[in-house]
């Protein structure tokens, strides 16, 4: 007989069971290996589908052990990638285990038949993210999905499929493309980054005689991916990437007019044919967007960074590095973009600290997060303005900034940036142990003090040290101790002694 007694301590057991999940949400992954090693309350609650959600697994190489590791393994995994391997029937056991659990499949270069992908597929009921990237055997048939009845099958399965990547498949053709949309019914992220699309109208009527075109004829061409089709496609979709393509101003210009279209992300990375005249367009009817991505589109200049700043209040992220013809003109214009927390300004050559401080550093912003100020002629006082005007950021890339990176200026990051989780200071030869450590410091009445040092940057998990040839042992005997350090770059950093021996030192 079930009684109020064992009510109480069900509700104790399922109380404590909830708080041990609650402290494992906080630990990294070695961490809650060990801890589910306790007893099988701790076990359990290490198998929490939510302590999980950001852990992916890559299998490359030959993969006998690693097959037979999974299949015994009773832990969650939820994120696969499969990199330059053949995907055959010694796998079924595999697929079979995972893939009703699975969230996220990354199919990258591999080796993989028509038929088996669409057994995988329909295996894979949860999935919200499907990778198929440089998939050339898998496409060079032109027969993936050519089943009619294996697309609908695969639509009413794949329904929270929300992210689709076909990144660098150069045989990709409209046919192709369409069936892949048609098993996506409900897509909101597309990525064809790489892929080898026809922007050109007049080149498009010879693949489609006559007025096919214009009349919206139903079928598609299995010997090139067209802009025209695609446009089709994209009139739900929030997050389009056209990154590395031939996309023009024209083109740019015919999918920011696309009906209903409200992009929240773009990527246009190495778009060599844009010109301001369609980022102009773009920010006039895509408003909504809140991450864009133009970086190495090396025409683009002022008048497209104005009309970002001004027109495009909701962006959370810009990346515009190695767009030279940007000015301090454009740059501080970067005032009016009040929820901006990620910049990418590396390499814009005509940027100075000038432009950046009133972009940037107008007043103190606790919201910024991340900054790539790469390869810019910028001073010390900029940073140390930076340091104290934007104290929130985890990822600050200083990269080459040699006259900027002085001791003077790590030491005002090292007292104001104390959430960085990334710092790059590669080839900055100007830093010295002084700097890093915070231990006899000069100021300019060349009085010796005592200032702070890295440590203070508790939670720093990426350092990348590489060419600061004034740095030595005692910088690392009295200035390093990270708990959560996992990437540490000292290459070419001579005076190290350990690096003499061995001439690269990363981790």
């Amino acid at each position: 007989m079930w009684s109020p007694l064992k009510n109480i301590l069900l509700k104790q057991i399922f109380f404590i069971f909830q708080i041990i999940i609650y402290i494992l949400e906080f630990l990294p992954l070695s961490d809650r290996i060990s801890a589910s090693q306790v007893c099988h309350l701790w076990h359990n609650a290490s198998k929490y589908h939510k302590l999980h959600s950001n852990e992916g697994v890559v299998l490359c190489g030959d993969l006998t052990r690693p097959l037979q590791v999974f299949e015994n393994s009773l832990g969650t995994f939820l994120h696969f990638v499969f990199k330059n391997v053949k995907l055959g029937r010694k796998l079924t056991k595999f697929w079979n285990r995972f893939c009703p659990q699975m969230q996220s499949l990354s199919i990258e270069d591999c080796d993989i038949s028509e038929k088996t992908i669409v057994r995988i597929l329909l295996k894979c009921s949860h999935l919200e993210t499907l990778d198929v990237s440089r998939c050339y055997k898998l496409l060079k048939s032109g027969r993936v999905l050519e089943q009619k009845s294996d697309v609908i099958l695969l639509s009413n399965t794949l329904v929270k499929l929300r992210k689709l990547r076909l990144d660098s498949n150069w045989n990709l053709s409209d046919a192709l493309f369409n069936r892949f949309m048609a098993i996506a019914s409900n897509l909101e992220d597309l990525s064809l980054t790489r892929c080898h699309i026809s922007f050109d109208l007049e080149l498009c009527k010879e693949y489609y005689p006559g007025d096919m075109l214009e009349s919206g004829y139903t079928m598609a061409s299995e010997s090139v991916l067209t802009f025209v089709n695609i446009l089709k496609h994209i009139e739900s979709k929030a997050k389009l990437s056209f990154g590395v393509t031939g996309i023009d101003d024209a083109a740019l210009s015919q999918l920011a007019e696309v009906p209903e279209l409200h992009l929240e992300t773009l990527d246009l990375n190495f778009c060599k044919e844009l010109n301001n005249e369609g980022i102009l367009r773009l920010t006039e009817y895509q408003q909504s967007l809140t991450k864009l991505d133009l970086s190495n589109c090396r025409v683009i200049g002022d008048p497209s960074l104005i009309a970002i700043c001004h027109n495009l209040k909701n962006l959370l992220m810009l990346s515009i590095g190695e767009c030279y013809p940007i000015t301090n003109t454009g740059i501080s214009e970067l005032c009016h973009l009040k929820k901006l927390v990620n910049l990418n300004l590396s390499m814009c050559r005509q940027v100075s600290g000038e432009g950046i401080e009133r972009g940037l550093c107008s007043s103190v912003n606790l919201q910024f997060q991340r900054l790539n100020l790469a390869r810019l002629p910028l001073c010390e006082r900029t940073l140390c303005r930076i340091a104290e005007n934007l104290p929130r950021l985890t990822y600050l890339d200083l990269g080459s900034c040699s006259n900027a990176v002085t001791d003077m200026s790590v030491q005002a990051i090292f007292q104001h940036q104390v959430w960085l989780r990334s710092l790059k200071l590669r080839l900055c030869r100007k830093v010295t142990d002084a700097g890093l450590t915070g231990m006899g410091l000069r100021t300019r009445g060349e009085e010796v003090e005592n200032g702070f040092s890295i440590i203070r940057l508790k939670g720093l998990q990426e350092l990348d040290l590489y060419g600061c040839k004034r740095i030595t042992d005692v910088s690392l005997k009295y200035a390093f101790s990270f708990l959560k350090l996992r990437r540490l770059n000292l290459s070419f950093c001579w005076q190290v002694s350990f690096i003499r021996e061995f001439n690269m030192f990363c981790f």
